[in-house]
Order: structure tokens, then sequence, then C-alpha cells
């Protein structure tokens, strides 16, 4: 039995006893102090002496409670004086005709967060947590975010607690000696007290004046806590989180079916208010008041302080706060950004949310997993490549210069396929051998068919090709055989493998001269690609009257906002994203919902189950497709750098997929055209020079020469210019010179034929830009004429240069 309490743990003693752990920890748990005292002596205190204790322990460190009260006003124009701008309101109670006043209320915003919430977006977060010192309290929060998706303190109040006449005060505060700007969006919960204020004539927050929006958790939560009902909550949560208005209007049905009071409920509170697709784009995205959350959760353990020292807390965190983003930002500058424009991305999250699990992540982190593995023979790496920037989130290649993807238009010019048709879908209840056997006139082996799924390889196997005494129902017979390959390997975004190849080879303009042939150089292209390298309308009008009408006569279809359906495959269309590929201006473009549980379905488990009934909310969407059609503003013009959508992208995309480290330089073509042509005039040199050597020389020199010789033709390799080694790696130009005149036979002079050689190599130092590389003309005798700093064996060999 343990002794509940001893005559000498008075309070005193134990404030004494816990104030080292008080002072380290304000948020001490006073359950802990029990604990303790508990394990020192054996006496389990009570709560309430405990409580005691910790407050007096905390009046000793910073300040005796109530005289904090009275050293409030002083600290505040402290405040005022050492930061001017910087704003003080106070609401007290004054006691008869004396100059005492009654705390109640303070609101306070510094003079940094004035200024700079005009360069903020127009949102503010406004929330209360409350006090848990010897006197109680709430103290409100006003936040924003700045363009840098950072949170940004705007404003304070200490307040009795949140009711119908506080929350109006603090925001008639902020209004009237904070924020002039009009057009704010603020985000809360629905408390009575802010619903007052933001509805109140004359306020300055009432609309147009300003948008008041609802924080979905909170309303989610309200939800739950209503009806009871997990899966109304969670319904609820999805449906107002949708970008698109059918989506929302699937969800908000599904939600009536599950409870129609809960959907009367949210109904009334506003569809615009708690809807992101309805909102009108004046939350910005921010679904939540976690931005105020957030900063509350930084004033962790300072609640519990006096308020002097509560209010010099926040003070100085704050001042901690933008002082390190000041730091950081003036280190980048030193370093002239190059911090920043390493960065591989993305810096704002909200667009690729997958990042933290894309196959890019551990490539940079340096565990890059190598080519991916194919069962076709396809180049790989070239594949691997384009995998690395395919982004699920949106449905597109984040390319450097923008987003682009395989579109309707590129499957219908490429492959002659139609868009317009009903959906590939239905039953696969069958008894698949029998109906293989009826349509291929073939039966599969067991380890060839497993449940619906047929391998590939079968297909190849067996309709290899097709005999020319073929009759006609072996013909219809191979005609399926193709259409399934087609479909199979080349129609659907998941099944890509050709048609990757197809639009990239029409999209992409690909240096002259430059060869290929593995992963980190395709990724080093796709890297440092230049906007001009990208080709974003391959089909000129004119080039549609040499394709047959199937090529194009679903032209109007191309743009649409849709589904592309096939038994279990649902994937979204989003040409909205990449206008620059209709010849249209690329705006920024509406937040995309691409349902990541899309990608994770397949016919895994659900051998019989009837997909047309399956989708059939996604298939009714594509019948009506034709209302979702995207259509943009003809434009084209070059994108800037500072163009709005480009300022946008580069802050939310996947830059750069390889490290740094492992990026090769990409010079500008001439320069490599140039030192291509100096490797290869290096290589001339040597192979004459070696042709020439005298048997006296010693073998060591010999040999440097050839590993000289050796490397330039290596180099000249791998930048893809070994075609210039044939017209200079020649045994000797007498003996190329003899071999042309009697290759002409045209009866030419020696002086003719040497007259055309030296305008030729002329005509090539000109073309080359090699304006000091040495090219010997050549002289009578039908040889290279020696030039200075050449025939360095000359002197080995103890001959005057002639």
């Amino acid at each position: 039995m343990v002794p509940r309490d001893h005559f000498n743990l008075k309070r005193g003693f134990i404030s004494h006893l816990i104030r080292n752990y008080a002072e380290g920890d304000w948020g001490y748990k006073v359950m802990s102090f029990v604990e303790l005292i508990l394990d020192k002596f054996g006496y389990k205190i009570s709560y309430a002496k405990a409580w005691n204790a910790k407050q007096r322990a905390i009046g000793d460190i910073f300040g005796d409670w109530d005289a904090s009260y009275e050293m409030l006003p002083r600290f505040m124009e402290g405040l005022k004086e050492s930061n001017p701008g910087t704003v003080v309101q106070w609401l007290t109670t004054p006691i008869g005709d004396s100059n005492v006043h009654i705390f109640k209320r303070v609101f306070w915003a510094f003079k940094p967060c004035i200024e700079g919430f005009e360069h903020c977006r127009p949102v503010l977060a406004i929330d209360g947590t409350h006090l848990y010192g010897k006197f109680k309290g709430t103290i409100l929060t006003a936040m924003s975010i700045d363009a840098n998706n950072q949170i940004f303190p705007v404003a304070f109040a200490i307040v009795e607690s949140e009711n119908s006449d506080s929350w109006p005060w603090f925001m008639a505060c902020i209004r009237f000696f904070v924020i002039k700007r009009s057009g704010l969006c603020v985000i809360s919960d629905r408390h009575a007290g802010i619903m007052k204020a933001m509805s109140e004539i004359g306020s300055g927050w009432e609309e147009p004046h300003a948008f008041h929006r609802i924080c979905i958790r909170h309303l989610a939560s309200n939800v739950n806590t209503r009806f009871r009902n997990v899966q109304v909550k969670n319904m609820f949560g999805s449906t107002a989180m949708q970008f698109q208005e059918n989506k929302f209007d699937i969800g908000f049905a599904r939600l009536g079916e599950m409870d129609r009071d809960a959907q009367h409920y949210v109904a009334e509170v506003g569809i615009e208010k708690w809807s992101i697709c309805h909102d009108g784009g004046h939350r910005y995205g921010i679904l939540t008041t976690n931005l105020a959350e957030a900063f509350n959760n930084v004033l962790k353990g300072a609640r519990f302080l006096p308020i002097t020292a509560l209010v010099q807390c926040i003070f100085f965190r704050v001042n901690a706060y933008f002082v390190g983003r000041h730091e950081e930002a003036m280190k980048r500058l030193l370093r002239g950004s190059m911090e920043h424009r390493l960065q591989p991305g993305p810096v704002n999250p909200e667009v690729l949310t997958q990042q933290e699990t894309h196959r890019s992540k551990p490539i940079w982190d340096g565990d890059d997993k190598g080519s991916l593995r194919c069962r076709f023979k396809i180049n790989v790496d070239f594949i691997t490549a384009l995998v690395e920037r395919w982004r699920p989130e949106t449905h597109s290649f984040h390319m450097i210069v923008g987003e682009d993807t395989v579109t309707l238009q590129d499957v219908q010019v490429l492959l002659g396929l139609r868009i317009r048709g009903d959906v590939v879908t239905g039953s696969t209840a069958y008894n698949w051998r029998a109906l293989i056997y009826e349509l291929l006139g073939q039966t599969p082996g067991e380890k060839d068919l497993k449940g619906a799924s047929l391998r590939i390889g079968w297909w190849t196997e067996n309709f290899n090709g097709l005999s020319e005494q073929a009759n006609g129902e072996v013909l219809h017979q191979y005609v399926r055989a193709y259409l399934v390959i087609l479909m199979a390997t080349v129609m659907f975004p998941t099944r890509v493998v050709m048609i990757f190849k197809l639009w990239l080879s029409v999209h992409r303009r690909r240096p002259q001269g430059t060869t290929i042939t593995t992963l980190l150089g395709y990724k080093d292209v796709l890297d440092n690609m230049r906007p001009d390298q990208f080709i974003w309308q391959p089909y000129p009008q004119a080039i549609f009257s040499f394709l047959p009408e199937f090529c194009y006569d679903d032209s109007g279809e191309w743009s649409v906002v849709s589904l592309m359906i096939c038994f279990d495959i649902v994937e979204w269309h989003l040409p909205n994203r990449v206008a620059r590929q209709f010849g249209w201006k690329q705006n920024i473009p509406e937040p995309a919902d691409t349902e990541p549980k899309l990608h994770k379905m397949d016919k895994r488990g659900a051998h019989t189950r009837n997909w047309a009934d399956y989708h059939s909310p996604y298939i009714a969407m594509w019948g009506r497709s034709n209302q979702f059609r995207f259509l943009g503003v003809e434009d084209n013009n070059d994108m800037g750098y500072n163009d709005p959508y480009m300022v946008w992208y580069r802050d939310r995309t996947r830059r750069f997929i390889s490290p740094t480290f492992q990026q090769a330089y990409q010079a500008p073509l001439e320069v490599t055209a140039y030192l291509a042509h100096g490797f290869a005039e290096v290589h001339r040199t040597c192979n004459t020079e070696i042709q020439a050597m005298p048997q006296e020389v010693p073998p060591y020199y010999r040999n440097i020469m050839s590993n000289i010789r050796d490397n330039s033709s290596q180099s000249l390799e791998h930048v893809g210019y070994s075609h210039l080694l044939q017209q200079f790696d020649q045994p000797t130009q007498e003996t190329q010179v003899e071999e042309q005149h009697e290759e002409r036979g045209d009866g030419s002079t020696r002086q003719e034929s040497m007259a055309e050689d030296n305008e030729t190599l002329q005509m090539f130092r000109r073309r080359s830009r090699c304006t000091n590389t040495s090219i010997s003309p050549i002289n009578e005798q039908g040889t290279p004429e020696p030039s200075k700093g050449k025939r360095i064996w000359s002197r080995l060999r103890g001959k005057k240069k002639t």
C-alpha cells in the first residue's frame, strides 16, 4: 500500500524540486511530477498539490502570475517602440474612477508580418487554442501562406474564450489595423462566433469583400459526430476534395445513397463553402486550417506560461522563424542560387503527391536499379528513361520544358485507330480455352493460359507469318490476333511499348551527329532538353492530305477530357495539361485527380467480374465525353522562361532525374563540332608521324603517339563524329592523290589535281571553323607541305626541314 502523502511534502518544497524539469520542458505533465515524487520519496501526492507546485515553479522562473498582467502593457509598449508599425489593441474594463483596469483581451500584429502579408496568397486560416496556466484563456491566431508555400504568421490575440463576441472583435482588428486587401478567403471551422463575424454587414468580411470557406476536416468531423458513420464521413471528405464537377456529382450522389440526412446537412452549409470545385478558386487549394494548427504546435509548452512570458515566447519564436528563413535565403544568394537550381524538385508538392514512392526518388538518392525488364524486343534503356519521367498523378511526362503526353491525336494519326465508338468491356466469365479455339483456331497450353490472361509470347509464336495459301477463315483468325496484340501492347498507357517510341520520334528534335545507346545517355538528354528540341506540333495541316481519312476523321474527339476504358483498365486522358500539343496557349491547369485506386485495379481474383457493370459510371462518362471537350486559345509562340505557366510548373515538377554528378555536360553543337574536327586532326597527325617514324626511334615514343591517336578516335566515336576519320585516317596523302587520279581517268594534269585538293582542304577549314588548325596544302611532289610545329621527327633524323 503506497502512502498517500506526507506532512513535509509542502508545495514550496515540491516546486523547488521540480524547477529544473519545468524550466527544461514547460509542458511537463502534472502526473509525471506525481510519479517523480513517488519514485524519489515513496509517497504519492495529490494531483492538485502537484499542479499547484508546477504553477509556483513556473512563476519562480518566469515571474509571478498576477504580476505578469501588470508587466504586459510595459512589454507591449517596448515592443511598439523597438518595432515601429507594430499594432497593439486592448480591451479592458475600468474599475470605478480609478486608473485600474481589468484585462479582457489584447490583439497584436508585428510590423514585418503586416508588410509581408501583402506578398502572400490572399488566404487566412484562423483558429483558437486554449491556455493551460493558472489563469485560463484562449489564444487566437491568423496564418497565411507565402509564395514559397511556407506558413506566414499574420496576427495574434489573447481573449477570455472563443465566443460570439471575441471572434468578431478579433476579425475587426485584423480588418481595420492589419489587412486592407479585398477578396480575401478566410478558412475556419463553423464556430458560431466566426460565422457571425463573417456574415455581419459592414464588417468588411462579407462577400464580395471576403469569402468564407469551411475547413473540410472539421466539417467531416461534424458529420461523423452527428450521424455516427465513418463511411459517410469518408465519402463526404472524398467528395469535398474532388477538383472536377463530374466526379463531385458522382460522389455527392453516393453520399445521398448512403445517408440522405447527411447529404441535406452538408448541402445546407453551402456547397461552395466546402467543395473545392465550387469555391471559385478562392481558397487556392488549401483544404483545412492546418496552417493555424501547425503554428499552434509551435507554441506547444508556451501555453503553460504566464501571459507576458507567453507573448515574449511568441515574439522570439516568430523572430527566430523569420531570421532562419532570411539566413537560408542569403546563403542561396551567396552561392548564386546554385543549390536551389540543382534541387530536383518538386519545391511545391501539391501536384506530385506520390513523389516519395516514385521511381525517381531512389535514383536521386543513389539507389538506381538500372533499366527495366521487358519481355518485348525494344530499347529498354529508352523506355526506362521515359518511365522515370511519367507521373501517374497527371498522366503526363514531366519534361524540363513542360508536361507532354501521348494524346488521342497521336494514337489516331500514328496508329490509325478510331477514337469514337463503344467501350471495349463486358464480362470475363467465359470458357476461355473454347473461345480461343473458336476465334483463333488454336488451343493454348496449360502454361500459356492463366484465368483470363494469355501469354503474349503465345500470340507471337503462333501468329508469326501468314501463308500465301491461307483461306479466308485463317485470314480472319490472323486479323483477330493482330488486333489483340495491338491492343495489349500499344493502345493503353499502362501497356505502352511502341507508341512511346513513335510518339517521341515525332515530338523530339534530336541533335545531329549524336548517338545515344545507354540509359544514362537518355537520362542526360531529357534532363538537359532545350525548348527548341521538343516539337509540340509534329502534324502540320498539310500532312493530313496524304493520310487516309480514318487517321483524322475523329479530330473533334482529340481534346476530350475523359476516360479510356478496356475491361479492367481505366485511364484518364487530360489534354488540358498539354495544350501546346494542340497549338493552344498553355495556362496553369486545374488540379488533376487521376484516381490512384484505378491504377491498382487488375483482373487478379476477378475472372468472373462483369466490368461493364463494375465501371458503369465511367462508361457513362465516356458516353457523354463530348460535353467535356477542352478548347484552348490558339497560340503558336514560344513560351518564355518567365511565362506564368513555366514559373508555376518549375516549382511543381521533378526537374532532374539523375544526380548532378552523373549528368553529362551538354556542349553546344558548334562547340562539339569544333572539338571533333580538332580531335580528327590530332588523329591524322599522329598517324602520319607514326608512319614516318624511323626505326632508331625508341618504342616508348611510338607508344605515346599510338595512345594519343587511339584516344582521339575513341573520343570521336563517343560523340558520334567517327565519320571524320574517313577523311583523315589515310595511309599517305601521296597514295590518296594517286588513287584519286587513277579513279578519275579524265586526263587531268597533276597541278590541276593538286589545286582541286588544296581548294577542298580550304573549304573544309572554313566549314569546320577550325581556323587555328594546321591543315597542310599539297606540294608538287603530292605530299603535304610541312608547316611550323609539324614534322617533329625531322630533328631526330638530323635533317633540315624542306
